[in-house]
């Protein structure tokens, strides 16, 4: 009975379907609201500034938003409660609980791959030679790098620290890593998947993908 949306002109607004719409704040770029849409956390124009400064709000109940941080680049995870938000600020993926100071988590981040319920991640860092590794964020410090030609994510699992990626080094390789272990997988994969739970990896491999079509 609660709907949120933001109109073109960047003005977001929350409406009950019994009654009309209530103007929540204006210059907002991107929201998330609540299943029950009592909660909205939203990032919107910094003041004096209209291109590449963004900052985080919060509305409760459809009333008036209170910023909570400055400067946020994107969100990368928030809580089913609403009580946690992991965002990328400057290059550093920072772990903010609503109503205490955000905490910086880790520097340097070139993409945040996933952030788990259990504030697990996987991230990418590049090197002053423009080499990108890929990193394992256990909850209170990171691994050391689990591969130096980290090309790309194929597949990530939903519900714990568990993905498929692959390496662009002579020829393109795929691995799991589950946690901070890699493991390869010895096979000439076409395509490749994990279920949601991490649990079961489903691919295809050694394929004439070219004979096939010539076939046809």
């Amino acid at each position: 009975a609660i709907v949120s949306y933001i109109k073109n002109n960047g003005y977001l607004y929350q409406h009950n379907l019994k009654t009309q719409s209530d103007l929540i704040d204006k210059d907002v770029i991107n929201f998330v609201a609540s299943d029950n849409g009592k909660t909205i956390l939203y990032q919107k124009n910094s003041e004096g500034d209209k291109t590449y400064q963004f900052d985080l709000y919060i509305s409760k109940s459809g009333g008036k938003g209170k910023k909570l941080v400055s400067n946020v680049d994107s969100f990368k995870y928030i809580s089913q409660d609403f009580s946690t938000v992991y965002y990328l600020a400057e290059g550093s993926l920072f772990k903010l609980v609503i109503g205490k100071k955000p905490v910086k988590l880790v520097d340097n981040v070139r993409e945040t791959i996933k952030v788990y319920d259990s504030g697990e991640a996987y991230y990418t860092q590049t090197d002053k030679d423009g080499k990108t590794s890929l990193y394992y964020y256990n909850g209170s410090k990171s691994s050391k790098a689990l591969i130096e030609n980290y090309y790309r994510a194929e597949s990530v699992s939903a519900e714990r620290p568990v993905m498929v990626f692959c390496c662009d080094g002579e020829e393109i390789t795929y691995n799991v890593v589950v946690k901070d272990k890699v493991f390869k997988i010895e096979q000439s994969v076409v395509s490749i998947a994990l279920n949601s739970a991490g649990t079961e990896l489903h691919f295809t491999a050694d394929f004439d993908a070219q004979n096939y079509l010539t076939t046809l």
